[in-house]
């Protein structure tokens, strides 16, 4: 998990991407394409892992940690394209870094209490630490 975030809104993983070049690829692809032109005009192609499945997977592992510690929350994640070089079009994936403060203060869902927040950093930092037993 690059960046986990908690506030009144919820939970929220970020998974942070810097490819240089342009993306192309769907949702469900397990790789992406990524072209990228040189100032000479040369084309390199090479293959980059979506970063999806890969934050399919912290959601879901997070959560099972929280719950196990009492704390039943949904939480939402986003792949961040940092270049916003991709026409691949996702709900998971935001396209600049002007999008987190959106995604971030959803107000469309229950607000956590301060009691939830301060139990679920405890978790994360247990998690951080290695000390989950």
């Amino acid at each position: 998990m690059d960046c986990v975030v908690v506030n009144n809104y919820g939970v929220f993983i970020f998974e942070v991407k810097n490819y240089s070049g342009l993306l192309y690829g769907n949702e469900e692809d397990f790789y992406w394409e990524k072209y990228k032109i040189t100032d000479a005009g040369n084309v390199y192609e090479k293959t980059v892992k979506n970063p999806i499945p890969q934050l399919k997977r912290e959601i879901h592992l997070l959560a099972k940690y929280l719950k196990y510690y009492g704390v039943d929350v949904r939480i939402k994640g986003y792949a961040i394209l940092v270049q916003g070089n991709s026409p691949i079009r996702s709900d998971l994936i935001l396209y600049s870094t002007g999008e987190i403060d959106k995604a971030i203060h959803t107000k469309d869902r229950t607000l956590l209490s301060d009691v939830t927040i301060e139990k679920i950093k405890r978790v994360i930092g247990q998690i951080t630490l290695g000390q989950i037993q």
